[in-house]
């Protein structure tokens, strides 16, 4: 319950701002301000929860300082460093998760100023409900910082601020190594961008069909250039096939992605929003393609804050046209669907229990 009426809370609070304040010219630190408030709550939730996920008291232990040089080993230098400079200071163990959680939100806001101040309720709806990056970080805390930080830096390239931008994706691969797969963006920019709405489409129906046949042993073959860790996740065959239920939870959002295409042309987009449009929609196809691949589909998770904007285009476009059913629906079956998930079925990083109590 402690999840859904702070995801109400986040959403009526982000609506009031954009309404009050969208006419007005805001200073970076203006709009850090107002969304404090809402940072600040999620920083309580998140930093004070315990005994959640499979790897909280793995990264308990890690911050009092026990293991770090396995990081070291893996050139994992800032993770390393940001636990020892604290340690020193005389922070250990949970206040640590704090830390953490307060890098991720300040780069979600980084994220966030791309937006318009009017629609970031929608954005934040989007980021909870269909990223579930929000409960998921819970789990994977490392990584969970790698991708807010390698999300900003794809956005910085796709701005063509490229220099920046690869300083950034060099920062979140010392937090986590598998970061360098946000390298693709070099190879692949001007390829996605020129894609039409029509091929976006078609790489959609073939995602949806590799989702069914992809299996984790067709991997085999590039176990021997990968490192030890992730080799023996292929090798091994550790990770079985997601469930049918897990598959259905992501394939529920594909009539959206399809919704988006269909308006592409009336969402008047900018030419920077078309690019992290189809950017997002690459995205959003890349991880469903992988969707039966579980450790596979981790990696590709540093894409996941990005494939919510095709979403969050069409959500605009129905908002801004007074599309008012639609709107509502849409907004009613994801706050529906993210409401059981975190009571009726709530589990492992969707139940929620805090140090305070």
């Amino acid at each position: 319950m402690v999840f859904f009426l702070n995801y109400l809370y986040s959403i009526i609070s982000a609506y009031c701002i954009g309404k009050h304040y969208s006419h007005m010219k805001i200073s970076f630190s203006a709009l850090l301000g107002l969304l404090l408030p809402i940072f600040l709550i999620w920083l309580a939730i998140c930093g004070g929860q315990n005994d959640v996920g499979t790897d909280y008291w793995s990264y308990y232990n890690i911050f009092n300082g026990e293991g770090i040089e396995v990081y070291r080993h893996n050139n994992e230098y800032l993770f390393v460093w940001i636990i020892s400079f604290f340690n020193f200071l005389g922070f250990y163990g949970q206040s640590l998760f704090f830390v953490f959680y307060g890098i991720n939100f300040y780069f979600f806001y980084l994220i966030l100023k791309r937006i318009d101040l009017r629609y970031i309720f929608l954005f934040i709806l989007l980021y909870i409900t269909v990223s579930s990056l929000f409960n998921n970080q819970l789990n994977g805390l490392r990584q969970a910082t790698a991708i807010y930080i390698g999300t900003y830096a794809l956005l910085l390239i796709l701005e063509e601020k490229k220099l920046k931008g690869f300083f950034f994706i060099v920062v979140s691969m010392l937090v986590h190594q598998s970061a360098f797969i946000l390298l693709i963006v070099f190879l692949a920019k001007k390829v996605i961008e020129r894609f039409s709405s029509k091929y976006l489409l078609i790489l959609l129906c073939i995602s949806l069909f590799l989702s069914f046949i992809f299996r984790v042993e067709m991997l085999d073959f590039i176990a021997p250039y990968l490192s030890d860790a992730y080799a023996y996740y292929i090798t091994g065959h550790e990770y079985e096939d997601k469930s049918i239920i897990v598959k259905i939870t992501k394939y529920i959002f594909i009539p959206f992605y399809v919704l988006s295409i269909v308006r592409f042309k009336k969402m008047e987009m900018t030419e920077q929003e078309i690019i992290y449009f189809k950017w997002g929609f690459w995205s959003f196809c890349m991880r469903l393609m992988i969707l039966n691949l579980s450790v596979v589909g981790r990696i590709f998770d540093y894409f996941l804050i990005l494939s919510i904007f095709p979403f969050y285009y069409y959500l605009r476009y129905l908002f801004r046209n007074n599309r008012r059913f639609q709107f509502v629906i849409i907004i009613s079956l994801l706050s529906l669907f993210y409401g059981l998930k975190v009571t009726v079925f709530a589990r492992s990083e969707y139940l929620c229990k805090s140090v305070y109590f």
